[in-house]
C-alpha cells in the first residue's frame, strides 16, 4: 500500500492555492469594490496576506478563508486590534467555525450596544 507523506500533502495543497487566490480576487472585488479601489497593495498580494493570516488562526477551509476576508472588508484590515473581542476569539483553541460564528456573535452585540 502507498502512503503520501505530510511534506508531499503539503505540496499537493500548495498547488490549489493560485487558483484559490485568484477566486478569492474575484470574489473581494465583486462584494467589495470600493473596499479594493482603497487597498495600498496589489488585490493578488492582499489575499494572500490575508489567507497566511487567516491560517495563523486555524482557518483551513476556502468557506472560512472568505468569511475571514468578508471581516477584514467590514471591520477593516486592523479588526483584530480595533475590536478588543475580536483577536481572543480568534487564538481561542476552538476550532475554525466556531471562532467565526463566535466573532459574529460579539460584532452583533457590539453594535448592538453602540447604537
Amino acid at each position: 500500500m502507498l502512503t503520501i507523506s505530510k511534506q508531499q500533502m503539503e505540496a499537493l495543497a500548495k498547488r490549489k492555492l493560485p487558483p484559490f487566490f485568484s477566486m478569492a480576487a474575484s470574489y473581494t472585488e465583486n462584494e467589495f469594490p470600493d473596499y479594493v479601489k482603497a487597498l495600498k497593495q496589489p488585490l493578488l498580494e492582499w489575499v494572500e496576506h490575508t489567507y497566511y493570516e487567516a491560517r495563523e488562526y486555524g482557518m483551513e477551509s476556502q468557506r472560512d478563508h472568505c468569511k475571514f476576508i468578508n471581516y477584514k472588508c467590514i471591520f477593516g484590515d486592523d479588526f483584530l486590534d480595533k475590536y478588543d473581542f475580536a483577536r481572543p476569539i480568534m487564538q481561542s483553541t476552538d476550532n475554525s467555525r466556531i471562532k467565526l460564528s463566535k466573532l459574529n456573535v460579539a460584532f452583533k452585540d457590539h453594535f448592538n450596544r453602540k447604537y
